[in-house]
C-alpha cells in the first residue's frame, strides 16, 4: 500500500521540496542563532552551557569527528557479512554497557520525576497524599507514565526484589535506548542508506544518545524515546502490496503513536507529519484507493490505544479534580513570558492555580498571552524567539542538570575506577566531575554538526520520506517556540535528526529508490 509517491520523477531534475526549503531555512536560521548569538544574547538555562567552548570551534571539530567516523565506517562495512546479526550484537552490547554504567552513576532527583516515583510507589505499596492528587490533577498527562512505573515496580515487588524497583525502571530505559539505536538503523535502511552509512548513523546515535546520562533519569524523555523512531520506520518502510499486512502495520503506527503521545505529547508530531505529507499524494486516484485501508487501520490503532490509555487512567485509585488541569493556554502564556524568556514560570503557575475552573483558567491565561504579544510587539517577539531558539537548540546535552534541584540524593557505592570515571563524566554543579566539561563539549560538537548536516539534507533531491522527518521536526520546533521552551523536549527526536544528518552526507548521491509507503 504505497501512500507516498515519488517527489522526483525518473530522469527528472533533483529539486528540494517545499518541506525541504522550509526545513532548510528554519535550520539555517537556527544554526546562525546558535553560532552568532551564543554568549551575546541572554537566554534561559544559559548557565548550564557555561562550560562550552566557542560554537564555531565546536562545529568544526564536530564535522571533523563525523568525517573521521564516516571514513572508519567505510572501512568497517566490507568486514560485516551478516548485518542483522551484527546489529543484534551491537544492540545487546550497548544495553549491557548502559546497565553497567548507569548502576555506577545514577542518583535521585526531584521535579516531576519525584511525583511519578511517589505515585508508582503508592500504587504498589499503598497510601495516598494530597500533594500527589494536586500534582496529577494539574498535570494529568503524566498519569499513563505513572501507571507504567507502577507496573515495573509491581513486577519487582512480585519477584521479591523490592530493593531493585528503581533499578528495574532504569534497566527498562536502557533497553528502550538500545532498541531505539536498532530502530534508527532500520529506518536508515528504508531510506536507502548504504551499509557504511548505517554504521555511521549507529555510531552517531551511540555517541550522542547511547552515552547520554538521560537514560538514568526515570521520566518520559527516556521512556518515550523509541516511539517516534518506531512510528517513522513503520510508516516509511516498503510494503509488499498486501492489504491485510498494510492495515495491520498502520494499526501499529496508530497504536504506538497514541501511546507515545500519552507518555510525551511531542511524540505525536511524527504521525501528523506523515499524514500531512500523505495528503500531497492523494491527487493520484490509485493512491486514494490504497489510502482508505491504511486510514482504517490507523483509526483502529488510535482508537484501541485511546481506549486502553483511558482504561489505565480510570483504574488508578486517585480522586482527581478535573477542573484543576492546566490547558494549552497556560503553556502558551509561559512561552510568551519575556521575563523568564519562555521557560517555566512559578508566577504563571500561581496565576493559573488561582482559578477554580478550567474555563476561567483558560480564558484568563489566553488573555495574558495575547496581552504579552501586544506588549512585546514584532521586535520583542523576534528577540524572544532568538532566546527560545538558544534554549531549545543551544545545548547538545539536552540541558542536562537543568531541572529542579536535580542532584538531591546520592547513592552509596564502592570506589571502583569504572564508577568513579562515569561520575566524573556526568556529575556537574555542586557535584562537579573532573571530566564533565569534556563530555558536555563533546555532546555539543556532535549536536551542532548533526544540525549542520541535516541542513545540507534539506536541499537534496526531493524525497517524500525525508519530507516526513523534516515536517515532524518543524512541527516540534514550532511547538517549542510557541509554548514552554525546553532543550530536553527535542531528545526523543534525536534519532530523526541523526537520520537527516546521515542523508545529508549523501546530498549529491542519486537515491536507488525514492518511493515508500
Amino acid at each position: 500500500m504505497k501512500l507516498f509517491t515519488r517527489s522526483v520523477p525518473p530522469g527528472g531534475s533533483a529539486r528540494a521540496s517545499l518541506a525541504g526549503w522550509l526545513y532548510g531555512l528554519f535550520m539555517a536560521a537556527t544554526l546562525l542563532i546558535c553560532l552568532l548569538a551564543w554568549g551575546r544574547v541572554p537566554y534561559a538555562r544559559a548557565e548550564f552551557s557555561r562550560v562550552f567552548l566557542s560554537p564555531w570551534l565546536l562545529l568544526v571539530l564536530g564535522l571533523v569527528f563525523i568525517l573521521c567516523l564516516f571514513w572508519l565506517s567505510e572501512r568497517i562495512a566490507p568486514l560485516i557479512r551478516h548485518g542483522r546479526l551484527a546489529l543484534l550484537i551491537a544492540t545487546v552490547c550497548l544495553f549491557a554497557f548502559q546497565v553497567a554504567a548507569v548502576v555506577q552513576y545514577y542518583f535521585f532527583t526531584d521535579w516531576d520525576v519525584e511525583a511519578l516515583l511517589d505515585l508508582s510507589y503508592q500504587l504498589v505499596h499503598g497510601g495516598e497524599s494530597e500533594g500527589l492528587v494536586q500534582y496529577f490533577s494539574r498535570y494529568p498527562n503524566n498519569l499513563v507514565l505513572g501507571w507504567i512505573f507502577a507496573q515495573v515496580r509491581g513486577l519487582a515487588a512480585g519477584l521479591g526484589l523490592e530493593r531493585f524497583e528503581y533499578g528495574l525502571l532504569l534497566v527498562l530505559q536502557c533497553a528502550f535506548n538500545a532498541l531505539t539505536g536498532a530502530l534508527l538503523v532500520l529506518l536508515l535502511r528504508e531510506l536507502g542508506a548504504s551499509r557504511s552509512r548505517l554504521i555511521l548513523g549507529y555510531g552517531l546515535y551511540v555517541f550522542l544518545i547511547g552515552l547520554s546520562p538521560w537514560v538514568s533519569i526515570p521520566y518520559s524523555d527516556s521512556m518515550c524515546l523509541p516511539f517516534p523512531c518506531l512510528a517513522a520506520w513503520l510508516a516509511l518502510r516498503k510494503g509488499k502490496g498486501k492489504t491485510g499486512a498494510g492495515i495491520l502495520r498502520w494499526a501499529l503506527i496508530g497504536l504506538c503513536s497514541w501511546i507515545g503521545y500519552r507518555i510525551k505529547p511531542q511524540a505525536i508530531f511524527l504521525l501528523l507529519a506523515v499524514l500531512l505529507r500523505g495528503l500531497f499524494s492523494l491527487r493520484d486516484s490509485a493512491v486514494r484507493k490504497r489510502a482508505l485501508p491504511a486510514l482504517a487501520g490507523l483509526a483502529a490503532g488510535l482508537l484501541a490505544a485511546s481506549l486502553a490509555c483511558s482504561a489505565v487512567v480510570n483504574s488508578l485509585p486517585l480522586t482527581l479534580d478535573e477542573e484543576a488541569a492546566f490547558g494549552p493556554a497556560h503553556f502558551l502564556m509561559m512561552g510568551l513570558n519575556s521575563e523568564t524568556m519562555g521557560v517555566y514560570s512559578r508566577e504563571d503557575v500561581e496565576f493559573s492555580k488561582s482559578f477554580s475552573t478550567q474555563k476561567e483558567r483558560n480564558e484568563a491565561d489566553l488573555r495574558v498571552a495575547l496581552e504579552r504579544v501586544r506588549t512585546l510587539g514584532a521586535k520583542g517577539l523576534a528577540r524572544l524567539g532568538v532566546q527560545k531558539t538558544l534554549t531549545n537548540y543551544g545545548d547538545g546535552t539536552f540541558c542536562w542538570d537543568g531541572e529542579g534541584e536535580f542532584y538531591v540524593g546520592a547513592v552509596e557505592r564502592g570506589n571502583s575506577r569504572f564508577g568513579a570515571f562515569f561520575r566524573d563524566l556526568y556529575y556537574s554543579r555542586q557535584w562537579e566531575g573532573r571530566f564533565f566539561p569534556l563530555w558536555a563539549n563533546f555532546a555539543q560538537l556532535l549536536w551542532l554538526a548533526i544540525l549542520f548536516l541535516g541542513l545540507v539534507c534539506a536541499w537534496r533531491a526531493g524525497d517524500a520520506r525525508i519530507d516526513c522527518l523534516m515536517l515532524a521536526i518543524l512541527a516540534l520546533s514550532a511547538f517549542e517556540l510557541l509554548f514552554e521552551a525546553r532543550s530536553r523536549y527535542l531528545y526523543i527526536y534525536a534519532p530523526l535528526y541523526i537520520a537527516l544528518a546521515v542523508r545529508g552526507l549523501d546530498a549529491r548521491r542519486k537515491d536507488p529508490e525514492q518511493t515508500s509507503e
